[in-house]
């Protein structure tokens, strides 16, 4: 008996849609997902756009609520974990920004629990119990000296 109502519904809202896209007459489109997604769910009915086409289904209005709200739910998920990749992103880039601007002469000098001593550009020499750094660890060092160089200067550039 609703059937050909909702059908007739149906066919009205494509036509809408397609002249909106079209037109490109978002504000319309949004109201036929309204319909689509708000108003008919009220009514029990399931209009789902399909390969171009509409398919609608008579259904239970609990169930269909019930969809939307999981629905809204693995939405707000998905929105909170890009919200939480976009702060990481942010914080990691204000990381690097405070570590390119620590001079290459400053970066080791803090480190006073692993180094004691220093050459005239802030390499360690002499670790925190006195020892000799190695070849290894010096050319390592020297390397992260480098980079770190690098990170300033074009910081300031």
């Amino acid at each position: 008996v609703v059937m050909p109502y909702i059908t007739v519904l149906s066919d009205f809202r494509e036509k809408v849609r397609s002249i909106a896209r079209d037109q490109k007459m978002y504000s319309l489109l949004k109201e036929c997902d309204v319909l689509r997604d708000e108003k008919l769910i009220e009514l029990g009915v399931r209009m789902e756009d399909k390969d171009g086409l509409t398919v609608l289904k008579l259904v239970g209005k609990e169930e269909l609520l019930k969809e939307r709200e999981q629905t809204k739910q693995m939405e707000l998920e998905k929105q909170r974990q890009k919200d939480e990749q976009k702060l990481k992103a942010e914080e990691k880039k204000r990381q690097k920004e405070a570590q390119a601007s620590i001079p290459p002469q400053d970066m080791f000098r803090s480190q006073t629990d692993k180094y004691s001593a220093f050459d005239e550009q802030g390499v360690p020499t002499i670790d925190a119990k006195g020892q000799p750094l190695s070849d290894k660890q010096l050319k390592k060092l020297k390397k992260e000296w480098e980079e770190q160089k690098k990170k300033f200067e074009s910081r300031s550039t």
